[in-house]
């Protein structure tokens, strides 16, 4: 066996206890919560501690849509903020630093590219943008056919053009 497909095979082995809870206007699903044991109200105090620790003001137009959530060790692994106004869709990903760099930041735009590809069925016209403070989440942006619009001090500005 190679050393990638070891090296893939132990990473989708790890993965295998993520799972995502979508959370829509209504709230959380809570057949997903009830059947994993996850505690609402703990699932809000992991996903606040995250956003403070980020040093990410997420605007008040965004919307909590996904978090994924580690049932191993309870833990809030990311999530995914989005929204949409007048012709724009913005998202913004938050990744718990303990599990960087094991793709489930491309696994969450994955989620808001799906978001962007339904919206653009009821809305047309609309363009997907970013605003990027991550170096490591613009490469992974224009891997997705994200092209930079324009750079300001700690900002890259990346319009989507799938």
């Amino acid at each position: 066996m190679s050393i990638l497909k070891y090296l893939q095979e132990s990473l989708d082995e790890s993965n295998a206890d993520i799972m995502d809870i979508y959370h829509s206007e209504e709230g959380f699903d809570y057949d997903t919560l009830e059947d994993y044991d996850i505690d609402e109200e703990n699932l809000h105090s992991m996903i606040e501690s995250l956003l403070k620790s980020s040093g990410i003001n997420i605007l008040s137009d965004k919307d909590l849509k996904n978090v994924l959530y580690d049932t191993s060790t309870h833990s809030v692994v990311g999530m995914l903020y989005d929204s949409i106004n007048d012709d724009t869709y913005s998202f913004d990903i938050i990744t718990n630093p303990k599990y960087q760099g094991q793709g489930f930041a491309k696994r969450l735009v994955d989620d808001a590219i799906n978001e962007y590809d339904e919206a653009t069925n009821a809305i047309e016209h609309l363009q997907m943008v970013a605003d990027v403070v991550n170096p490591n989440m613009e490469r992974l942006l224009l891997s997705k056919q994200f092209n930079v619009v324009d750079k300001k001090p700690g900002h890259t500005y990346m319009k989507y053009k799938g």
